[in-house]
Parts: C-alpha cells; structure tokens; sequence
C-alpha cells in the first residue's frame, strides 16, 4: 500500500495519540526512569503537539495511507521536531530537535520512517537550522541504525542517576 507524506495538522492530532501512547509504552518497558510518561499524559502532548502544527519553527509531518476511498485518512506515521536554541558557548545557535518519530508497524521498513527523517532535515534546511539532532532509545537498535543510514552520527551517551 502506497503513502502519501504531508505536513500535519492539528486536526490529525486526535489520530497521533494512539501511536504516541504506544511509543512512550515501549520506552517505559525498556527505561521506566527515563521514559514512564506521567498519568493522563495524552491531553497534555495532545495540545503540545497541535501547537506544533501551527509553530512555524516546529516540524510535523504525517505518512499517510493512500486511498480512492472518500473515508478518512488512515495515518500510517508521524514525526515532530522542534527548533532550539543551544546554550551560548557553542558555534551552533539554533537546532532542529527530533522529539518523536513513529510508523505504526504494519508500515514499517517500507521507507517510511526515512522519508518522514529526510523531510524534517530538509524543512529545517528550509528554515536556515542546518543540525538536526534526536535521541534514540539504547535498547533500539533499529533506530539508531536508521538514523546513522539518514547522516545522523552519535555523539553522545546519555548517563542517569536516580530515579
């Protein structure tokens, strides 16, 4: 089955929240002290996230399901970054920072996930940030591989004490 990509709306929010509630699940399983979202979150990023499709420095895009049929669209994926500003001691002032990339599993390694990477860095481009950067569960090999097969490099571990 065909995907169509396209910037999102906050209109597609109501459908993203399912594939957020699965994301953050899977992280809580593998890290509950880095990852265990708080009760209730979904209203929460549901309104962050709509803000996004409306942040002229924030990026959303959703993969979408390809049909003749009038129904509604079925959303296969998403991805949503924001712009940041780094702290004043390094050459790079403003980032693009990839917060969630999801691609509901009856549409994975299709290409997909790619796109959605490929155009994020190139809306960021657009916008004049030319670093994007994204964490990546360690326990996700996949993702990791992903990212470094669309430029990304690691740089960094990020080490936690506590809960």
């Amino acid at each position: 089955m065909a995907l169509h990509f396209r910037r999102g709306t906050a209109a597609d929010v109501p459908a993203l929240i399912p594939m957020v509630v699965a994301q953050y699940a899977l992280h809580a399983e593998w890290d509950a002290a880095k990852f265990a979202p708080r009760p209730d979150f979904e209203k929460g990023y549901a309104r962050w996230l709509a803000a996004r499709a409306t942040d002229p420095r924030s990026v959303l895009f959703v993969a979408e399901v390809e049909t003749d049929a009038p129904a509604p669209a079925v959303l296969a994926g998403f991805i949503v970054a924001t712009t940041e500003t780094e702290i004043p001691v390094y050459l790079t002032r403003d980032y693009g920072f990839l917060h969630e990339l999801f691609v509901q599993p009856d549409y994975r390694n299709e290409g997909a996930a790619r796109q959605l990477v490929t155009l994020t860095v190139e809306a960021f481009r657009d916008l004049g940030v030319t670093q994007v950067r994204c964490e990546a569960a360690w326990l996700n090999g996949p993702a990791r591989e992903l990212f470094q097969c669309c430029g990304f490099r690691e740089v960094a571990i990020t080490l936690i004490h506590g809960a």
